[in-house]
């Protein structure tokens, strides 16, 4: 496999956050100590739950944005060109930045209906990162619910089960959108 100096640049920059971050797996393998180990190991693995998890969030956010902005501004003009205005800036700064995924969700439903299945999907994500975003250990907040669907979150299994799940969420909104690429 032949990397341009830009995927060299990235796979070097990778290797060193992954280090700075600790989420090298094979390090905390090295490590001496095997309690230790498995503490580094089991951290790696909520550092990688949360940010998925995050990611997922922030992503369905985005979407929800963009059905809210397309019926405000119409689909004529693309994202960069109406950044550039004060008019868009202003609505995003002002309006979107200013409300909740929830808000964004209900606002994008009465644009256009979005499935109760994936509403509740979505809600539920809320659910969850809130409790990932707003505890270090969230599995000892009063209402901690750390699943997805009775699955554990932080198993393969449930992880997989929530990726099913955005990966439908995200099909439902990328046909609204022009050349849109699968993320996940």
């Amino acid at each position: 496999m032949t990397l341009t100096s830009k995927q060299k640049r990235l796979v070097s920059e990778l290797g060193e956050l992954s280090k700075l971050f600790s989420v090298n797996i094979e390090s905390a393998c090295e490590t001496k100590s095997s309690v230790w180990r498995t503490t580094y190991l089991e951290t790696i693995k909520r550092q990688l739950v949360r940010g998925q998890i995050v990611h997922w969030y922030t992503f369905i956010d985005e979407m929800l944005a963009c059905r809210i902005a397309r019926y405000f501004f119409g689909k004529s003009k693309p994202f960069p060109t109406l950044w550039r205005t004060k008019r868009f800036q202003r609505f995003n700064h002002y309006i979107l930045d200013q409300q909740s995924l929830l808000q964004k969700l209900r606002l994008a439903h009465a644009i256009k209906p979005v499935p109760k299945p994936l509403v509740n999907d979505i809600e539920r994500l809320n659910s969850l990162r809130n409790s990932m975003a707003h505890s270090f250990f969230p599995e000892n907040r009063r209402t901690a619910n750390l699943s997805w669907k009775s699955h554990d979150m932080f198993s393969v299994v449930g992880a997989t089960a929530m990726q099913s799940d955005m990966q439908t969420i995200f099909d439902h909104f990328y046909a609204e959108v022009p050349h849109a690429h699968r993320l996940t």
